[in-house]
């Protein structure tokens, strides 16, 4: 062959060549899309959703807002906060300071922190923790949303289609009902996320025998958040049942399987022993008022069924308050995909009556008392009530994409006649719901719209002329606008960011000043003279004697009553706060936003940054103080009133009985009421929890609403002159109720003398840390050492090297019996359950890993002998 000739063939090959490889190549990347591009927009659909909320609402950086809503301002961004301090410092996540006098932190974490997320903190600047929230929110949002398009496509194999369709019901979840009203609960999304997988892991441990996905995904669920673990726990039990109900193939190897499907959630429940076992320990310290139930109460029903219908129509406002409304909107094609469900002859009589119970068993426990007690862990929710209903919104969107999958079966009848029925459901609905705060013109007239669109869609799909990657598109672009709109509107409300940070940088200031110039290893607490948040603590750093959290001490709170200071169902706090209430529980520094002109004596300006007044306390107590054996018993803190409790303890350890005096004049009790003290001073009012729950008290300039006032909390007002009038006046809405208060004159004169009394043999601080305090005290007589530590599980307390059982004082603070003499003194606290808890996590999951390893090794070699008897029987077929 001619060079030229040879040449030109070679060069003809190699084109070839990389011909193939192009052709290869794209069709690999080509595949690739097809696998992967319907889960990334399912992803990034919501993502983006939400971000054009976000610039819609002005949310940093686009501008001033931020997403802080109810609990995620008081309680989820200040213990972030805290989490990151610990991550960045070094602390121990046993023991916080900084959250209510202090607590143990792995329960906090339990209920709060336990995302493995979180770890990601650890990167986040501490000015930013609040965008590093709203960032999970959007990413676990989008998650929501990729987790149903992965079990719809799973579960049903495409269905003939391509694995696009599951998205439009990924995003319906993703940004439902549920989550508008919802997804600023941080702490939830993980275990709404991963529910889908927790569905998709009891199908294949019953129907492939394979159990990994199950035991996984139900494990980080429990670990992430228990509380909502509980309600998919029980989503998973009738789950269970719906699904060995209508699947005969399952009734073969039934205990088998049964069997391995019960070892598996008991690995899972094992896996998150780090953290449940120690919380269940901790479980009886806290309060939780919403735990008591009325039997006789337990049939009553909240609403009508049908009034519960409405509650899927676009643009209903979400509910979180105590009228128990379900948020269940996902999407108003459920209005024609449910009964193109029903209208499916291909699916079996068994499945729709399966999914039916399933359906309307979930629908009448948002409205039974009784189910909604047992649904909520054995309690009534106080607010934020349905929160088991996504388990409701992900079945009604299963079944929704069964009747989707059918549409081409359907005849131009079928869809007509659904979609007429729906358009009058939608305007009885119209009719017969009336309530402006809940139903407005635009939600009926744009649900209407919304179903005439998909309607259209449908015929489209039906007539078969119109290529169905432009029907899906149309179907994406529209889900995407509807959802749009419904979470524009009802969801992501905010604050202004600047606002929330504003005291920051002016208390970390003085903070630095008073670190400086205290002796070190000083134990010293501040405290917020009106908080902004209970747990402006743990937002700012400083040890702090307030706390607004689930896993709050059920017994401080009913000290803080008896003492005449804020406390109510999972809180306590320095409102109500007296000079002697101060001096008991160490507050050193009270932190002030204005400068106060007060006249009182107890205190002085220490420092000033911008809008931060921080003052300091002349009569403060260490965190140890010796009594005399005979005070605590004989301090019953059951008199009349909270001040008579403290002049009672006053007077036990310095003869000083009347540091409050009761002047309260001769009045008639009203909704509104005058008394006029004969002389000038400092005066404190409390009035009882039954009466008004908020009272304006005014006179001179002074002029406060008082709210909450069944909480129990004393109310400061500040200095009286002599024959000054003060008016209070009833200011609960709608309210008769009498006001019948009980005026205090304070003598801050004997304050002296009582610190004195009580300081007479303190106990000094040596070092300490998060969980470590060493002490020494020179006891002059035998008595009882208490401290301001809270009383819990966990304390290991040392006198003189030999450990010795700590008492409690009144069931609140750690007490310690000491005898005459020099002692030292070491406490030290130590989770209770963590290290057995901790090698049971481990272990599990060391059996989880080796699970899959053998299931994938059993599965391989299973594979290779198939395809062994395979080729031996092509061989003699040969």
């Amino acid at each position: 062959m001619p060079v030229n000739a040879e040449t030109a063939a070679n060069d003809e090959a190699a084109l070839e060549t990389n011909s193939s490889r192009a052709e290869r190549s794209e069709r690999r990347r080509r595949f690739d899309i097809m696998k992967t591009g319907p889960y990334l927009a399912a992803f990034l659909i919501p993502v983006i959703v939400m971000v054009i909320v976000f610039i819609e609402r002005g949310i940093w950086p686009f501008g001033d807002q931020c997403f802080l809503r109810t609990d995620l301002y008081h309680q989820y961004a200040p213990f972030f906060q805290e989490l990151k301090y610990k991550m960045s410092h070094g602390g121990s996540m046993m023991y916080s300071w900084n959250i209510g006098s202090g607590t143990s932190f792995i329960p906090v974490i339990a209920y709060y922190l336990s995302s493995p997320a979180n770890l990601f903190l650890f990167l986040c600047p501490a000015d930013h923790i609040i965008e590093f929230i709203t960032a999970l929110i959007v990413i676990k949002t989008g998650l929501a949303s990729v987790s149903v398009t992965w079990y719809l496509n799973k579960k049903h194999g495409n269905a003939g289609l391509s694995a696009w369709p599951p998205v439009v019901f990924g995003i319906f979840y993703a940004l439902s009902g549920y989550m508008a009203a919802y997804s600023w609960n941080v702490m939830w999304l993980d275990c709404i996320w991963l529910f889908p997988l927790v569905i998709l892991g009891v199908e294949q441990t019953f129907r492939e025998n394979r159990g990994i996905l199950y035991c996984v995904a139900l494990g980080f669920t429990i670990l992430t958040n228990y509380y909502i673990a509980i309600m998919v726990s029980l989503g998973v039990f009738f789950y269970c049942f719906f699904y060995l109900a209508t699947e005969r193939r399952m009734r073969k190897h039934f205990w088998r399987k049964f069997a391995k499907f019960m070892g598996c959630t008991l690995l899972a429940v094992a896996f998150s022993s780090v953290l449940l076992i120690p919380y269940i320990s901790y479980f009886p310290m806290t309060a939780s008022a919403s735990g008591t139930f009325n039997w006789k109460d337990s049939l009553r029903s909240y609403f009508s069924l049908f009034d519960m219908i409405s509650r899927h129509f676009i643009n209903v406002e979400t509910h979180t308050g105590l009228d128990h409304w379900p948020n269940i909107y996902c999407g108003v094609f459920v209005f024609l995909l449910v009964p193109f469900y029903y209208l499916n002859k291909r699916i079996t009589l068994r499945e729709k009556l399966g999914y039916t119970i399933l359906l309307l068993f979930y629908y009448f426990s948002f409205s039974t008392r009784f189910m909604d007690y047992i649904w909520h862990g054995l309690h009534i929710p106080n607010s934020l009530p349905c929160r088991q209903s996504f388990i409701y919104i992900f079945l009604l969107l299963v079944v929704s994409y069964r009747g989707f999958i059918g549409i081409p079966d359907r005849t131009y009848r079928d869809i007509t006649f659904v979609m007429i029925a729906a358009l009058v459901l939608i305007f009885a609905a119209e009719k017969l719901e009336t309530d402006p705060a809940y139903y407005g013109f635009r939600v009926f007239y744009l649900s209407a719209l919304f179903i005439l669109l998909y309607t259209v869609l449908a015929y489209a799909w039906r007539r078969g002329k119109i290529f169905l990657d432009v029907l899906l598109i149309a179907l994406l672009t529209l889900a995407a606008i509807e959802a749009c709109i419904n979470t524009s509107v009802t969801s992501v409300p905010t604050v202004k960011r600047s606002d929330y940070v504003m005291y920051d940088e002016g208390v970390d200031e003085i903070m630095e000043k008073i670190e400086k110039e205290l002796p070190e290893n000083t134990f010293y607490r501040m405290e917020k003279l009106q908080n902004r948040t209970k747990n402006d603590g743990a937002w700012l750093g400083y040890h702090t004697i307030s706390t607004f959290s689930s896993t709050a001490n059920a017994n401080l709170t009913s000290f803080y009553t008896k003492l005449g200071m804020e406390a109510s169902t999972n809180a306590y706090g320095s409102t109500g706060q007296t000079p002697f209430t101060n001096m008991l529980m160490g507050v050193r520094y009270s932190i002030a936003t204005q400068e106060l002109k007060d006249y009182a004596s107890w205190r002085t300006l220490y420092a000033n940054s911008g809008p931060v007044f921080v003052y300091e306390n002349k009569y403060t107590l260490p965190l140890g103080f010796l009594l005399n054996y005979s005070v605590l018993p004989s301090w019953s803190n059951l008199a009349l009133t909270p001040l008579e409790n403290q002049n009672q303890l006053a007077g036990l350890v310095s003869g000083i009985y009347t540091l409050f005096e009761n002047v309260t004049p001769e009045y008639n009790a009203a909704t509104y009421v005058t008394i006029t003290p004969s002389e000038p001073g400092y005066y404190y009012i409390y009035t009882s929890t039954t009466g008004p729950k908020a009272i304006t008290v005014t006179h001179g300039t002074f002029s406060k609403k008082f709210d909450n006032l069944n909480r129990g909390y004393v109310m400061d007002i500040g200095y009286v002159d002599a024959g000054e009038m003060i008016t209070l006046i009833n200011s609960e809405d709608n309210s008769t109720k009498l006001i019948e208060p009980m005026l205090y004159l304070f003598h801050d004169e004997y304050m002296n003398a009582i610190c004195d009394a009580f300081n007479r043999c303190p106990m000094v601080v040596d070092s300490w840390d998060d969980t470590h305090v060493t002490a020494h005290i020179n006891a002059a007589e035998g008595g009882t050492l208490m401290t301001t530590i809270p009383y819990e599980k966990g304390w290991t307390v040392k006198v003189d090297g030999e450990e010795v059982q700590p008492v409690s004082i009144k069931d609140a603070y750690l007490g310690v019996d000491l005898s005459m003499g020099a002692h030292t003194l070491e406490f030290s606290f130590q989770t209770p359950w963590l290290i057995p808890g901790l090698l049971l996590t481990v272990l599990s999951a060391l059996v989880m890993v080796a699970l899959f390893v053998f299931g994938r090794l059993f599965r391989l070699r299973r594979l290779a002998a198939l395809n062994e008897e395979l080729s031996e029987a092509e061989r003699a077929g040969e």
